[in-house]
């Protein structure tokens, strides 16, 4: 079902970590998954690209099968829980598994978001850090394994990666064509601190590389 976090995060105009109150990210998990490091359950960084009180359109780093149960933390609107639907070429669709008490609160939420993230369009470049218009990207690691992965955000020395991996601190690697090394672990991934600065204006063409 679908339920409120213990203390819904207030509205900001830090939607995404970049700043842009026009995307909704969220974290989510399939099928309680657990870190088989630390047994606690398993969650990657995504975006909601299409919300309605009854279903989800996520862009995600890892995808399940049709059926699979998942539980999505979304910034601002609270805890959804439902089934995929079906599978797209950014990630999935979900069900929203809610009472219809739960619905209708969630719809008053939906409502909301919607109509303060229209009222203004941001530049994300005038941030340090900015979300890419397109998520998706590929990391190469230095076995020479190239895995799909998805970009949170990113700014000119390094940017926070979502990924079906695990990885340690110094790992060198390769997000797109900048190569970096990871520098700390995050709640639903890792951080990457680019060798060399890159110029803010080619940053987004760099990075986001078409996924496999």
């Amino acid at each position: 079902m679908w339920r409120s976090l213990r203390a819904a995060p207030a509205p900001s105009s830090s939607a995404a970590p970049g700043g842009d109150s026009r995307i909704i990210t969220a974290k989510y998990n399939i099928a309680g998954r657990s870190d088989l490091r630390t047994g606690s359950r398993l969650f990657f960084a995504c975006r909601v690209e299409h919300l309605t009180a009854m279903e989800l359109t996520l862009s995600v780093p890892v995808t399940g099968n049709i059926g699979d149960p998942v539980l999505v933390q979304v910034d601002r609107l609270g805890e959804v829980r439902g089934f995929i639907t079906k599978q797209i070429r950014i990630g999935f669709v979900m069900s929203i598994t809610a009472t219809e008490s739960e619905r209708a609160k969630l719809k008053v939420k939906i409502d909301w978001f919607e109509k303060s993230r229209a009222r203004k369009v941001v530049n994300q470049r005038q941030h340090d850090r900015f979300t890419p218009s397109n998520p998706h990207s590929t990391l190469i690691l230095g076995d020479g394994r190239t895995l799909r992965c998805f970009v949170v955000d990113m700014s000119s020395s390094g940017a926070a990666i979502s990924a079906n991996v695990a990885v340690e601190t110094g790992t060198p690697l390769a997000l797109g064509k900048v190569v970096g090394r990871v520098v700390r672990h995050l709640p639903s991934g890792f951080a990457i601190k680019f060798i060399n600065a890159v110029d803010i204006n080619t940053l987004e063409d760099l990075l986001i590389k078409s996924s496999i």
